[in-house]
């Protein structure tokens, strides 16, 4: 009777084992949920970086959802919690810049998304109402001295 709880204490070690072995794969590690290492960053703290608008939906009269292309459709923005982004665009010859919290997560890849409020006399909030698609923006983050 000691052998057969024996063997069966074994089985169900190598059943364990090989359960975990699939679905962790063979490097005992479980899939990333980002590539950044390989791509490198999106984002850099003080060099502005392009990104194409490719979708843009209007909420209300003066509110949009910005959608804006990452450089890989695997790619993630990569900002930590509690930290936003630097837009910076030109008005009337000069760049402006306005700091913005992005509402799409690193679970969204391939994209980030803001949503603004224009406001009249706000000089990036307007210019972001009048892109178009194809358009671009310069964004550097994160930004913010604020520690998760």
């Amino acid at each position: 009777m000691g052998d057969s709880n024996g063997l069966a204490f074994i089985f169900g070690a190598l059943l364990a084992a090989g359960i975990a072995y699939f679905f962790l794969g063979s490097n005992g590690k479980t899939s990333s949920p980002t590539i950044l290492a390989t791509t490198g960053p999106v984002l850099h703290p003080s060099e502005y970086r392009k990104f194409k608008l490719t979708k843009k939906v209007v909420l209300s009269p003066n509110t949009a959802r910005y959608r804006f292309e990452l450089p890989t459709p695997e790619s993630t923005l990569g900002l930590p919690i509690g930290r936003h982004i630097q837009v910076m665009v030109p008005v009337n010859g000069s760049p402006v810049a306005r700091s913005y919290t992005p509402t799409s997560t690193d679970n969204d890849r391939g994209y980030f998304e803001l949503v603004v409020k224009t406001y009249e006399s706000g000089a990036v909030s307007s210019y972001l109402h009048h892109m178009q698609v194809g358009d671009e923006v310069s964004v550097r983050g994160p930004r913010g001295t604020f520690q998760y």
